[in-house]
């Protein structure tokens, strides 16, 4: 009777035990759910946070495209007043001195509006070189983190997952250029010079 009893009790503890670590197990499979949960909203909100500053690099390419075309119209059309110039030239002395200045200046334009299109230039191809590193970043972290054990299920210790980033965004602000003022100014005086 003595040993029936004593291996009913040696029973007891052993189903009470076996009870209390699949308690354990559980809350175990419950934070890790939670924690895997809490993961794929994290790489959502990162993923979301990656196209919106894609999205934002094309705007800014496309405006410094349409920037460029006109720079490029510009030059055209100063181009095309300075062989009118060059054509037009008499023996006049004070309209050949008026050609010659109205001559250095559009040079002078001709070299600004070639330097700031150099400048559109570099920085377009820096944005997309930036472009392809964060791509490239990104899906390198994307699968660091598929496969690295970020959980730890200790005594006293919760999973926990960190997801750091920084991105600073630089807005160029658009000043008014000479140029528009210099082409008045020009236009004006071929008017004046039409008198002639």
């Amino acid at each position: 009777m003595e040993d029936s009893s004593k291996t009913d009790g040696d029973l007891v503890d052993l189903v009470s035990s076996v009870n209390e670590r699949l308690t354990a197990l559980e809350e175990k499979v419950t934070k890790l759910s939670v924690t895997q949960e809490q993961g794929k909203t994290r790489l959502e909100e990162i993923q979301e946070f990656s196209e919106n500053i894609v999205t934002l690099q094309e705007r800014k390419l496309a405006e410094i495209e349409e920037n460029m075309k006109e720079q490029k119209k510009l030059i055209g059309e100063m181009r095309v007043h300075l062989q009118n110039l060059q054509n037009s030239r008499v023996n006049h002395k004070d309209v050949l001195v008026r050609h010659e200045n109205q001559t250095k200046k559009l040079i002078e334009l001709v070299n600004a509006v070639s330097e700031k299109q150099n400048e559109y230039e570099t920085e377009r191809s820096r944005m997309e070189n930036t472009r392809a590193r964060r791509f490239s970043t990104f899906e390198a972290k994307g699968s660091r983190t598929r496969n690295e054990n970020l959980y730890d299920f200790g005594d006293g210790t919760s999973a926990r997952g960190s997801v750091s980033g920084g991105h600073r965004h630089h807005h160029r602000r658009t000043h008014s250029s000479p140029v528009d003022k210099e082409r008045r100014k020009f236009s004006a005086g071929l008017r004046r010079q039409s008198d002639f």
